[in-house]
């Protein structure tokens, strides 16, 4: 071999390890289109009989997640980076809590029923922002950072919220696809283009 030759494969490596050094996203486009497609389909049955309860169309997030995420996971005794395995271990955890929220929400036939979509709204923007730090990406905490806003300002200011509505069905969509679909759009196109990654930047005086 060259040293021509060997420089070119060398390159080759390293762009091979650039591209698969950060976690894809593909969980949290998936978690997002579930969730888009439950709060929809609320929307559409709180608009057309307004006066019953639909919070067990909650379930429906569980069943298409467990349609569309568990079919991407890495095959077993597949390589994984550190990033992938992290954030594993995170949604797993997270997934337990957003069920347990779901399970409540499908039963819930009280007034308490509108928290459960701030509630987990708060549980998806807390894993995209832990995510974002283990994945070395800004954008996962401006993204987290509107859902969280968005649920704090539903439960402390649940007056607009207290009934669960079309409307209310429709601003939660909305803020479930920002939060996750941005976050797993943005990071299935890191994936390919790691060059494009906009990273944190840390001060060491700040720690003086």
């Amino acid at each position: 071999m060259t040293p021509q030759e060997s420089v070119e494969v060398m390159q080759r490596m390293v762009r091979q390890a650039e591209a698969t050094a950060h976690f894809t996203g593909r969980p949290f486009l998936w978690a997002g289109v579930s969730f888009i497609i439950t709060f929809l389909t609320m929307a559409l049955l709180y608009a057309l009989w307004p006066g019953r309860n639909w919070t067990w169309v909650f379930f429906l997030y569980t069943v298409l997640n467990f349609i569309f995420w568990y079919r991407s996971l890495p095959r077993k005794g597949s390589p994984q980076t550190l990033a992938e395995r992290i954030i594993g271990e995170v949604w797993r955890t997270g997934e337990a809590m957003i069920f347990g929220t779901v399970l409540y929400g499908c039963i819930a036939a009280d007034e308490r029923s509108w928290l459960v979509p701030p509630i987990l709204l708060l549980l998806v923007s807390t894993i995209v922002c832990t995510s974002g730090y283990t994945n070395d990406d800004q954008w996962g905490y401006y993204l987290s950072a509107a859902g969280m806003i968005g649920a704090l300002s539903s439960l402390f200011n649940g007056s607009r919220w207290t009934v669960m509505t079309w409307g209310a069905c429709l601003y939660y969509a909305g803020l479930f696809a920002v939060v996750l679909l941005g976050t797993g759009w943005r990071w299935m196109y890191l994936a390919k283009h790691p060059e494009k990654r906009r990273t944190m930047t840390i001060d060491p005086d700040d720690d003086e």
